[in-house]
C-alpha cells in the first residue's frame, strides 16, 4: 500500500494526512500547555496503547467484562466484507496492489475525497470500488478510470482548509440491489455533529509510520466541537474542519481522502473526510477532518447534472440543500422526512454470529464451551464466567449437561495439541 520507488512527478513532499511542513498561517503563537518537546510534525516513534480512563468506582479489586483486543487505521479493526459499500481505494495504476488514499461513493458519477490527495493525482490514476482484501481476488471489485478531478476552488495547501475534491468517474457505476457498491448519505446540512460516534475507514497505516493493512480497517472515535479542539491546534481549526479521536484510535496515513460516517437511524451519512492531524492516534491532537456539510453548495454546483441521493429529502434524489452560515454556540434541530426509493448509506453489517467472523485468540475470556467429555472436539452449548467458581448459561443446556464438562480459554478445539491453551473443569452443581 506504499506509492510506488519511483514518485509521481506530482508527488507531495509529505505523505498525506500529515500536517503540512510549514505551519499553519493560523497557527497559535502559544503552544498547546501539552506540546511535545519536539515540532508537532514529527510524529511519536511509539504507537500509544489504550489504558483505562481510571479507577472503578466500586469493588476497585473486581475486573470484568474486558476484552483482550489488540491494539490495531490506529486501534480499530478488519471491516466485514464490503461493510461499506461507498469505500473507494485510490491508486496509482491497475496494478497497484494498495490505496495511496481513500474516498467514497456519493453517486454513479462521482467520487468525494480529500483535495490533497487530489492534488497529486492525474486522470491517469484509478480508482476502486468494491475491495476489502489486497491479496484476495474478488469478482466483486472494479477498477473504473477517472475523467475529471475537482479540487476545492478554496484549498489551501499550507493550512489545508477546504480539503475537500470530487472525482468523476470514465464510466458510471450500477447499483444493482445485490448491495457490494452503493453511494454514502450526505450530511444535515445544519447540524455541527459535535459529540457523536463516528467510524472512519482505510487501507491506512496501523500506527503512526508503520505498516499499512491488508484488509479495510475501520475505527469508532467521537466528535468534538471546534471549540475544544482549538484547545491542542488554535486557530488554525477552522468551520470548514471537524475534529474527531482520542488516545489509541485515530485515522492515519493512507486513510486520506476517506469517509469519517455516522449512523443517522438505519442508514449513515458522511460527515467528514480524513485531512490532516499531528501524528496518529496522539491523544493531545486529535484527527482533523473536512466538514463535508460546509462544502454542500460546492459539491452540489460541481455535480449539478447529477444529484447526491438523500433519503431523508421529501423526493427521491432531491438535490443538495443549501449550506447554512455558521453558528458558534448552537445546535441546530435534525430534521429527517421518512426514507424514499433513494437507497444510500446502508451497511452491509452480518447478523453475527451467522455471518460473523473469528474473534482474536482469546478476546473474550469470560468465553466458555460446554462439552459432553473432556476429550469432545466441539461444544453444544455456552457460556460465561461471572466469578471464580459459577458459569452463566441456558436453563435448557443445564437440563441435559449434569455430566458435563466446562472448557475454559478455548478458541479452536484442538484439546490434545499443545497449541491449545484451555482447560477443563467439572461441574459440581
Amino acid at each position: 500500500t506504499e506509492a510506488p520507488t519511483v514518485a509521481p512527478t506530482e508527488a507531495p513532499t509529505v505523505a498525506p494526512t500529515e500536517p503540512p511542513t510549514v505551519a499553519p498561517t493560523v497557527a497559535p503563537t502559544v503552544a498547546p500547555t501539552e506540546a511535545p518537546t519536539v515540532a508537532p510534525t514529527e510524529p511519536p516513534t511509539v504507537a500509544p496503547t489504550i489504558a483505562p480512563t481510571g479507577a472503578p468506582t466500586v469493588a476497585p479489586s473486581c475486573s470484568c467484562g474486558r476484552v483482550n483486543r489488540a491494539i490495531r487505521i490506529v486501534g480499530g479493526a478488519e471491516t466485514e466484507v464490503n461493510e461499506y459499500p461507498w469505500q473507494v481505494a485510490l491508486a496509482w495504476s491497475t496494478s497497484s496492489t494498495g490505496a495511496f488514499c481513500g474516498g467514497s461513493i456519493i453517486n454513479e458519477w462521482w467520487i468525494i475525497t480529500a483535495s490533497h490527495c487530489a492534488d497529486v493525482m492525474s486522470t491517469s490514476n484509478v480508482v476502486v470500488v468494491g475491495e476489502h482484501s489486497w491479496s484476495t481476488d474478488s469478482n466483486i471489485t472494479q477498477t473504473i478510470g477517472i475523467e475529471q478531478i475537482l479540487m476545492h476552488p478554496s484549498y489551501n495547501d499550507s493550512t489545508l482548509e477546504n480539503d475537500v475534491a470530487l472525482i468523476k468517474l470514465a464510466t458510471p457505476l450500477t447499483f444493482d440491489g445485490i448491495n457490494n457498491i452503493a453511494p454514502i448519505c450526505p450530511p444535515n446540512p445544519t447540524d455541527f455533529y459535535e459529540n457523536v460516534d463516528a467510524i472512519v475507514t482505510g487501507w491506512g497505516r496501523l500506527e503512526s509510520g508503520g505498516s499499512s493493512p491488508d484488509a479495510l480497517q475501520e475505527v469508532v472515535v467521537q466528535t468534538m466541537s471546534n471549540s475544544e479542539c482549538k484547545k491542542a491546534y488554535g486557530s488554525a481549526i477552522t468551520d470548514t474542519m471537524l475534529c474527531a479521536g482520542e488516545g489509541g484510535k485515530d485515522s492515519c496515513q493512507g486513510d486520506s481522502g476517506g469517509p469519517m460516517i455516522t449512523a443517522d437511524g438505519s442508514f449513515y451519512r458522511q460527515i467528514g473526510v480524513v485531512s490532516w492531524g499531528y501524528g496518529c492516534a496522539d491523544a493531545r491532537y486529535p484527527g482533523v477532518y473536512a466538514r463535508v456539510n460546509s462544502q454542500l453548495d460546492w459539491i452540489s454546483t460541481s455535480i449539478s447534472e447529477t444529484s447526491w441521493c438523500d433519503p431523508g429529502s421529501e423526493v427521491t434524489s432531491a438535490p443538495i440543500k443549501t449550506t447554512p452560515e455558521p453558528a458558534a454556540t448552537t445546535h441546530a434541530p435534525i430534521t429527517t422526512a421518512e426514507p424514499t426509493d433513494c437507497s444510500c448509506g446502508r451497511v452491509n453489517r452480518g447478523t453475527r454470529i451467522v455471518g460473523g467472523v473469528p474473534t482474536e485468540v482469546n478476546e473474550y475470556p469470560w468465553m466458555v464451551a460446554l462439552a459432553w467429555y473432556s476429550s469432545s472436539t466441539s461444544a453444544f452449548c455456552g457460556g460465561s464466567i461471572i466469578d471464580e467458581e459459577y458459569v452463566l448459561t441456558a436453563a435448557h443446556c443445564a437440563a441435559v449437561s449434569d455430566k458435563a464438562v466446562v472448557t475454559i480459554n478455548e478458541r479452536i478445539w484442538l484439546p490434545n495439541s499443545s497449541l491449545s491453551s484451555h482447560m477443563n473443569a467439572g461441574m459440581a452443581q
